[in-house]
């Protein structure tokens, strides 16, 4: 009855050994899988940050072209306030332009005038 008892707790344990082997081997490929599923966040986290990166800069480069922009539209600026003073300035010599053809015009017809008398 003795060697009965020991063949059967031989076999209660070797049952226990083969559960606790099969346990642990789902724990392991439960394991494999959570890693998996790290390793795919990762890789996912990975591309966002290069996204992330790509997006600054981009926006870099718009932040530069709009300074660059704002330097255009500040020659800009200056160019149409000194072409509003040569537009001022070309106005008051096309006035006194006129002017000098009016004094011009009288200054013949007196001088035909004074040549008709000699």
């Amino acid at each position: 009855m003795a060697v009965y008892s020991g063949i059967c707790t031989l076999l209660v344990s070797l049952s226990d050994i083969y559960l606790n082997l099969r346990y642990l081997l789902v724990s392991l490929g439960a394991l494999l899988v959570n890693l998996r599923y790290l390793l795919v966040s990762l890789g996912t986290l990975l591309v966002n940050l290069r996204y992330l990166l790509v997006s600054l800069g981009t926006l870099l480069v718009n932040l530069h072209f709009t300074r660059e922009f704002c330097g255009f539209t500040r020659e800009f600026g200056r160019f149409t306030r000194e072409f509003a003073l040569f537009t001022r300035e070309f106005g008051r010599f096309t006035r006194e332009f006129a002017l000098f053809t009016r004094e011009f015009e009288q200054f013949t017809r007196e001088f035909r005038g004074y040549t008709r008398e000699f």
